[in-house]
């Protein structure tokens, strides 16, 4: 696997995250599926902050790639 193989896929992976982690989520949060199973406010807190920082990563990654 060459160099550029490698980056092409780190930056699909990064791009993937996002959209996964939104649904998990808002699958964790719902009670219809999971009862009182859902998150508490500390993890509702760690995954919302990871959800922003991992969008916003791929929104700044696109930004400068196109500088």
């Amino acid at each position: 696997m060459s160099s550029n193989e490698r980056i092409v896929s780190a930056i699909i992976n990064g791009v993937i995250t996002v959209p996964i982690l939104y649904t998990i989520m808002k699958i964790a949060n719902d009670k219809k599926i999971l009862g009182n199973k859902i998150n508490g406010r500390i993890s509702n807190v760690i995954g919302w902050i990871t959800v922003a920082i991992m969008g916003s990563a791929v929104v700044i990654m696109f930004v400068a790639w196109g500088k």
